[in-house]
């Protein structure tokens, strides 16, 4: 695994100050790996990861990195699937170091209202270091422009944002719609379908889904299950799991070839919690929303369950009305 062993590499380096591993597909358990070694490296001042994948659970590993590392000055995790559950992970290390200068956030998927929230937690931690917090391609909202003139009255600080938008901030509601279909697109669409199937023979929910009753699953059939299960999911998804289960390849998915992909399914899971057991990064630490998804029994929607200590590092801010820190979602 690259990102362990980029991890491991840097850990005793004492002669590194400047480390750039953009474009290097690092993600899930590469990212918590990289994040590891990241954590003993006490020497490390530009480190640039952008262009990579680190999303949730990369977030919530670098959260613990600056949470006490006293070397970083500037640090670039440009496009790295950075949406707002995983911002707000992200949040609680970051807003406690002291160190870190320059934070570059370009073209993560931050929604307006949410960059509102990132700028009112900087103004109230006034013994953070941080001067330039650029975000290229990121669109704010007035309440972003007002929360910015407020911090600058108080220091030097430069912001780069994409545009503001000339309307008011949304309310939480429209937030939570904004995000709640991006909540699953980390999660492997083998794992989604089986989390689906959960608590259902596999010949009744082939049944389900076969909705013309034909001798196959087409992949507009695989589509629509997830549309009626609250969790439309990119063609990518499907196709994937076409590829896995059409073992004719004929473009469809007949009742033999479910059963069969269902077991290899199972014998998947099976061993990736074996594995994940024996990994000695604790992995599932950093994979909360893996750990916490379950199918609600009489809608077969994916839900994320809320925790208190999920959102206590940071509830301290205050967002105006309009703003959410809430980062737990139900589709």
């Amino acid at each position: 695994m690259a990102g362990k062993a980029f991890g491991k590499a840097i850990a005793s380096k004492t002669c590194i100050a400047e480390l750039d591993l953009s474009w290097n597909h690092l993600r899930q358990r590469g990212a918590v790996g990289f994040a590891k070694g990241l954590d003993k490296n006490k020497s490390i001042e530009y480190l640039n990861i952008g262009w990579n994948g680190f999303a949730f659970e990369g977030s919530v590993a670098l959260s613990d990195v600056l949470l006490h590392n006293t070397t970083l000055e500037k640090l670039d995790v440009s496009c790295n699937r950075i949406h707002p559950p995983a911002l707000l992970e992200f949040m609680k290390g970051l807003l406690k170091n002291k160190t870190l200068k320059v934070l570059i956030l370009d073209r993560n998927p931050i929604t307006p209202s949410f960059a509102t929230v990132l700028l009112e937690g900087i103004q109230k931690n006034s013994c953070m270091a941080l001067e330039q917090l650029s975000m290229q391609c990121i669109v704010v909202d007035k309440a972003f422009q007002g929360v910015l003139d407020a911090v600058r009255q108080e220091r030097n600080f430069h912001v780069v944002y994409e545009t503001s938008l000339p309307v008011s901030c949304r309310n939480r509601n429209d937030m939570l719609k904004e995000i709640e279909l991006r909540s699953t697109y980390n999660i492997e669409p083998l794992r989604l379908l089986y989390l689906l199937k959960e608590r259902n023979r596999a010949q009744d929910f082939f049944h389900k889904i076969n909705k013309d009753h034909n001798e196959g699953l087409t992949p507009d059939e695989v589509a629509l299950l997830f549309k009626e299960s609250g969790i439309p999911v990119a063609r990518f998804a499907v196709d994937r799991i076409m590829e896995f289960m059409d073992v004719d390849k004929d473009g469809k998915i007949d009742l033999g070839e479910f059963l069969i992909g269902d077991k290899k399914i199972k014998k998947l899971s099976r061993d990736l919690a074996r594995k994940s057991i024996e990994d000695e990064t604790h992995y599932s630490r950093y994979s909360r929303t893996f750990r916490q998804a379950h199918i609600q029994q009489l809608t077969s929607r994916l839900k994320v369950e809320e925790s208190q200590n999920y959102l206590s590092p940071i509830t301290s801010l205050t967002p105006s009305p309009a703003s959410s820190r809430r980062s737990s979602f139900n589709p």
